[in-house]
């Protein structure tokens, strides 16, 4: 496969700064629980986490509506 030199700067830019962000991200996060920064240092950790938080969310809501719905029936 042939890769254009701009091509590959760009690739070689778009790493360096994600590997920046990532140093920034956990030397941000150092007090923070060990679980919480494995999640968020892969790509979707964080979209995981936004989603387990949106789930919890919505079945606490579901389950606080429907806490006596055994005496409606």
């Amino acid at each position: 496969m042939l890769v254009s030199g701009k091509a590959k700067r760009d690739e070689q830019i778009m790493r360096n700064r994600l590997n920046r962000n990532k140093s920034l991200w956990v030397r941000l996060n150092q007090n923070v629980p060990a679980w919480l920064i494995f999640n968020c240092r892969n790509r979707y950790g964080i979209l995981f986490a936004a989603a387990t938080v949106l789930l919890g969310y919505i079945y606490y809501i579901r389950a606080s509506e429907n806490r006596f719905s055994f005496m409606r029936q």
